[in-house]
């Protein structure tokens, strides 16, 4: 079979061209360049703007009352638990400041709550700003019986494990032979 280098090597423009219908969502018949005044470049000043940050959005979804920040995705995690495994701390904050996220809600799979994903990878940012939030559980285990502290020990993280470890047990009183007496 022969191959047609001409059609291979022909510039993307010359084959829209060929047949717009297949790359606009408008068909050819309908176009009409005046509509639009002169075409944008990628110079024009209306590609200049930054897009939106996902900060920004997330601000925007949060204004809606009929959107649930808890809910969960396809992999069965909320909005928190995925910023906090991927270090997304601004993100945090942001749910957290709301006051609409459940902080020691977990995910149905490994059954972890935010700050053991946080931990778990490494997120100490995440970490600090879980650990400053009222009513955050830090002796829940995952679905193996394993704590954040325990998961971010186990991943090489020990700064953020003795943070963890340092929050248990803030207020916890020892006797003289260092067992706790609460």
């Amino acid at each position: 079979m022969k191959m047609n280098h001409q059609r291979l090597n022909a510039p993307l423009r010359a084959r829209r061209m060929q047949s717009p219908e297949k790359y606009s969502t408008t068909r050819a018949k309908d176009y009409n360049p005046s509509d639009l005044g002169s075409r944008p470049t990628l110079r024009s000043s209306s590609f200049r703007q930054p897009p939106p940050t996902i900060e920004a959005a997330m601000e925007l979804l949060l204004e809606r009352s009929d959107i649930n920040p808890n809910s969960q995705t396809e992999n069965s995690k909320t909005a928190l638990c995925e910023a906090a495994q991927n270090g997304h701390d601004a993100i945090v904050w942001q749910l957290l400041d709301s006051g609409r996220v459940d902080v020691n809600l977990a995910d149905h799979i490994e059954r972890r709550p935010p700050l053991h994903w946080a931990a778990r990878y490494g997120r100490k940012k995440v970490v600090e700003l879980l650990l400053e939030t009222d009513g955050v559980d830090l002796r829940v285990g995952e679905s193996r019986g394993r704590t954040a502290e325990i998961l971010a020990r186990g991943a090489g993280y020990s700064e953020i494990a003795d943070l963890i470890h340092k929050k248990a047990n803030r207020g916890v009183r020892r006797n003289s032979s260092g067992r706790s007496r609460n």
